[in-house]
């Protein structure tokens, strides 16, 4: 009986870790005496196909739990920011004279941004190209473009899938990131208008001694990719 219970207890447990490669050194046959020692050769060989099974386990759950965090901290992102505006200035709140001036903006931004695991949360900018060009009412374009290194300071705090960005510790948030599950991505997008705003000053109508107003359109985009992390 207890040759029979051995057996089917070793079976239960080889069907456990079917995951594992396991092969026992020992075979018993029917109505044959069980050694003691070939037993526990079959028992220790499948305990270490248990734990290399747990193993793999555990080591699948922490991918599973990196690839569901939205964390941050200690992530260097190589981010692109894009950028384009459009804008009318003319003499007439309402609309209906003919446009002074129009305008377009376009800018694109190359920078990384990496979010240290420090007290204070702060973030080093490291600035690396700028482009910007503008189109105005006579078709001219043109194009400036600024790639001088520049390092900076900033500040980072997180809830959630929410990232801000701040200036100064505490301060007011210059940016607000979506943070993609896994982390691997963050990204802003934004949208303004204006209609029919005073400018404050002269320089629209057909003498040029109205004061101008002016409509406006902007929308931007920041997306950063995650390169490294010390997570």
């Amino acid at each position: 009986m207890e040759k029979i219970m051995m057996t089917a207890l070793a079976a239960a447990m080889a069907s456990s870790v079917a995951v594992a490669e396991v092969t026992v050194p020992n075979t018993f046959v029917q109505g044959t005496n069980a050694v003691a020692e070939d037993v526990n050769a079959n028992f220790q060989a499948l305990a270490a196909a248990i734990d290399e099974s747990n193993s793999r386990i555990a080591a699948l759950e922490e991918q599973l739990e990196a690839a569901k965090s939205l964390d941050v901290s200690g992530s260097n992102y190589a981010v692109q920011s894009s950028s384009a505006s459009v804008r009318i200035r003319d003499a007439n709140p309402s609309g209906t004279d003919d446009f002074s001036s129009w305008g377009v903006d376009l800018f694109s931004e190359k920078f990384s941004l990496t979010f240290n695991a420090d007290t204070d949360k702060t973030v080093t900018l490291e600035f690396e190209i700028e482009q910007e060009g503008d189109l105005d009412n006579g078709f001219r374009l043109s194009i400036e473009e600024d790639s001088e290194p520049v390092t900076e300071t900033l500040y980072w705090n997180q809830e959630g899938n929410r990232l801000q960005i701040a200036e100064s510790l505490g301060g007011e948030p210059v940016v607000e990131f979506v943070v993609v599950e896994g982390a691997s991505v963050i990204y802003s997008a934004d949208t303004e208008s204006v209609r029919n705003e005073n400018l404050g000053h002269i320089g629209c109508g057909e003498q040029g001694l109205d004061t101008c107003y002016e409509d406006y359109f902007d929308n931007g985009t920041l997306v950063g990719i995650r390169q490294t992390s010390t997570q």
